[in-house]
């Protein structure tokens, strides 16, 4: 699909969508549980999906999944699902604006993983990169009020599980077609969310409103939509580092977002941290 709008309109259109997931689905967890924004997000992906790919197929194709592909899949669905919801429910228990940049600590949990596993050091110039996002990261979630003291449970915890699942899938990937794989995720999350809902709060279905429902689904988008435009940048120039920096930002957009429509605040400790964010993206990209 190309809409003919150049590299800097698709890179406009991703920072944007980027910007924008985690207001729309604080939005619409006002009205139903984590695990059912997390259902139906999955839903909506998965209805993309089959877009391009048969549901008889797709079903076709896991019954003939090794009994070592199932494992995997499914440990690795698990884990993934519950770091959604987890994220989803600090979301759900405070401000987007403190729990939105843990969406980043995954990046930073990663690299030290990897760096354990490995047996290596980080070059100084990438230690201080990771120094700079975990503080601000924690600045922008620690620097302001919360009416949830437990809040960073679900975000410290989602973005470890999150970094957990990227780590397995990348160290012990598994051997199924990508898109045959990440349909049946998908499918699995939503049966696997849709159970969990029906044990948290709000967890009755009848309770979902149009409304509710309607951002839900635009945060999936967001999801979805956002990496894809960000691709066709990035394809569509040479200026790799500029299109990678500038959509390493999304924080900005986001901040914008969420004082628009959710009416939220930046903490004069919350702007520091952002600050020492944005220093860490932009060496990032230039290193």
């Amino acid at each position: 699909m190309d809409l003919g709008l150049g590299w800097i309109g698709y890179l406009i259109i991703a920072v944007l969508l980027a910007g924008m997931n985690f207001v729309l689905i604080k939005k619409g967890l006002d009205g139903m549980s984590a695990a059912m924004a997390v259902a139906i997000e999955a839903a909506v992906l998965l209805l993309i999906r089959l877009t391009y790919l048969d549901f008889k197929g797709l079903l076709e194709s896991m019954a003939a999944f090794s009994p070592g592909a199932w494992g995997k899949l499914l440990i690795y669905t698990l884990i993934l699902t519950a770091g959604w919801i987890a994220f989803f429910v600090s979301l759900h228990l405070t401000s987007e604006i403190g729990v939105a940049p843990f969406a980043m600590f995954s990046f930073v949990v990663i690299a030290v993983v990897n760096c354990v596993l490995e047996r290596s050091i980080p070059s100084w110039q990438m230690s201080i990169i990771l120094l700079l996002l975990a503080v601000g990261i924690f600045l922008m979630g620690f620097g302001r009020e919360h009416k949830n003291s437990l809040w960073w449970i679900g975000a410290i915890g989602g973005s470890v599980l999150i970094a957990l699942y990227r780590i397995l899938t990348t160290r012990y990937p598994v051997s199924i077609d990508n898109d045959i794989f990440e349909a049946a995720q998908l499918l699995i999350i939503v049966i696997v969310a849709s159970i969990a809902a029906v044990f948290m709060r709000h967890g009755d279905f009848k309770k979902v409103t149009v409304y509710h429902l309607f951002f839900i689904v635009l945060g999936a988008l967001c999801l979805h939509f956002a990496p894809f435009f960000y691709g066709k940048a990035l394809s569509g120039t040479s200026i790799i580092a500029l299109v990678r920096i500038c959509y390493a930002l999304w924080l900005f957009v986001n901040i914008l977002g969420a004082r628009i429509i959710l009416k939220e605040k930046m903490s004069n400790t919350g702007t520091a941290g952002l600050a020492m964010i944005t220093a860490g993206a932009i060496w990032l990209y230039l290193i």
